[in-house]
């Protein structure tokens, strides 16, 4: 998103929308957050909640069915649940129904075996394409101050890189589908912007 982590000298003028401040001695850890989207917590088990990871872990269509297949939520909401299924969120839950062919506010439980393949499948390559997008980008190890230590994506020696990953229906409303020319909508599921084509997700 818009968030930065990282290092300056303690004694420095902290910047605009910095939400926290780690002091460590003549350095600080600085974590700046513009669009408030960003938590920091202490964490010391919930990594043992998260859901499995389609890309890692050994994920079968029947992990998939367990995961939503009960549940009377929008697939969408349920797909989103982190504690269902890790690394879905907002763009490749809409991303993700889109390649499938699946409403995003159907029934997890209406989905039958044949849709739950497709579901299972554009989980899969859409969440491996996009780490191989990320894997493309450059790595700045450039923060707010020159040599932090740390590293941006997207950009090279400060500046900004135009790598775009080309999404199917994530922001683009009154768009037209790539797959059918339907122009794509928008509306609010769960108080988050959900993007879709009425043509092709019909179900």
């Amino acid at each position: 998103m818009t968030g930065r982590l990282f290092v300056q000298p303690s004694a420095a003028e902290l910047p605009r929308h910095v939400a926290a401040v780690f002091r460590l001695g003549r350095e600080s850890l600085v974590f700046r957050d513009t669009r408030l989207f960003g938590r920091i917590t202490l964490e010391t088990d919930s990594i043992e909640q998260l859901g499995p990871d389609p890309i890692v872990d050994e994920f079968s269509v029947s992990d998939l069915q367990s995961a939503v297949g009960q549940s009377v939520q929008p697939v969408k909401v349920r797909l989103m649940n982190q504690r269902v299924l890790a690394g879905l969120g907002n763009i490749y839950a809409c991303e993700v129904l889109h390649r499938a062919g699946i409403s995003p506010f159907v029934k997890s439980s209406n989905l039958r075996q044949p849709k739950l393949k497709q579901l299972h499948a554009a989980i899969v390559s859409t969440l491996a394409r996009q780490v191989e997008f990320g894997m493309g980008l450059d790595l700045d190890f450039v923060g707010e101050t020159k040599g932090d230590g740390l590293f941006y994506f997207g950009s090279r020696h400060g500046q900004a890189r135009k790598a775009k990953e080309r999404f199917r229906v994530y922001g683009r409303t009154g768009e037209p589908c790539g797959v059918c020319g339907s122009i794509i909508k928008r509306a609010e599921l769960a108080k988050r912007g959900t993007f879709f084509c009425v043509k092709c997700q019909k179900e």
